[in-house]
C-alpha cells in the first residue's frame, strides 16, 4: 500500500521542518522527518493502525498514531494511506 500526503499535511509538514530548523536545528528536522517518514511506510504496509478518532473536520472517524511529538491523522481509501494533518501533540487536538 503506498501513502499520499494531502496539501494541508504537506502545509503542516512544512511548518513542522521550518519550525523545527529554527528552534532546533538540521539534526533533530531530519531526525522527525525521518521518524514520520518511517511510520508512514509501516501504516502504510499495514504493520500497525492506530485508534479511530472523531475531528471536527470531517464525519467519518479518521486514525491517528503518534510521532513524538507529533500525531499524524490519516485515513484509508481505496488501498491507500492518506495522510490528512500532522499536529503537535502540545495543540488543542483536532
Amino acid at each position: 500500500m503506498s501513502y499520499k500526503v494531502t496539501k494541508k499535511a504537506q502545509t503542516d509538514l512544512a511548518a513542522l521542518v521550518d519550525l523545527s530548523l529554527e528552534r532546533f536545528g538540521t539534526h533533530t528536522a531530519a531526525r522527525y522527518v525521518d521518524a514520520l517518514e518511517r511510520t508512514l511506510e509501516g501504516l502504510a504496509r499495514g504493520d500497525f493502525d492506530g485508534p479511530e478518532v472523531l475531528i471536527a473536520s470531517r464525519a467519518r472517524p479518521v486514525h491517528r498514531w503518534p510521532v513524538p511529538p507529533y500525531w499524524p491523522y490519516y485515513e484509508r481509501v481505496s488501498g491507500e494511506l492518506r495522510l490528512l494533518r500532522i499536529y503537535h501533540g502540545a495543540r488543542e487536538p483536532l
